[in-house]
């Protein structure tokens, strides 16, 4: 399944404007790839059942080809900005697609920018946050959107949170 990813990146009332042409996301960041994790490392031992941790978040990385959003990363990257939140967009690529997926991240600052020069210049951006927040909604294979699952965590006060919201596309 081919599914389009965007990133929107805001400060304040302001934006990391990328160049996506979509309709929808607008001046988004479209990114080519990502991937993160989280770890829980219990203990178990015998008798006493499982202990759980404190659950360990590794930071959000991206790729993207480079575009007018480059350097601007690369400021915030190294002057330690703060930002109030990333949105992480997807739909499923296709006639009729539809946002199926969005995890909106809080409290967020770049932690490194790579540039990296193969066929296409591209580049892989982490960042770590404070919260994080997924809204999942199943398709049908009439591509009807069904109710939304939702989830999300408190890294700072290591809780659960129940509400999220994500930027608004410009």
């Amino acid at each position: 399944m081919a599914v389009d990813s965007y990133l929107d990146f805001q400060i304040s009332n302001k934006k990391i404007d990328g160049e996506s042409m979509d309709d929808k996301f607008k001046k988004c960041m479209h990114i080519l790839n990502y991937e993160f994790a989280v770890r829980q490392k219990g203990t178990s031992s015998t008798g006493s059942g499982l202990g759980a941790g404190k659950a360990e978040f590794d930071d959000f990385t991206f790729t993207k080809a480079t575009d007018s959003a480059s350097p601007q990363l690369m400021k915030h990257c190294a002057s330690g900005t703060h930002f109030d939140k990333v949105a992480l967009r997807l739909r499923k690529a296709g006639g009729s697609p539809k946002e199926f997926m969005t995890v909106t991240f809080k409290g967020v600052l770049i932690s490194e920018f790579t540039q990296n020069g193969e066929e296409e210049a591209t580049e892989t951006v982490k960042f770590n946050y404070t919260s994080i927040f997924f809204e999942y909604k199943p398709q049908d294979q009439d591509g009807n959107l069904g109710a939304a699952s939702k989830g999300g965590w408190d890294l700072k006060v290591n809780k659960e949170v129940l509400e999220g919201e994500a930027p608004k596309s410009a």
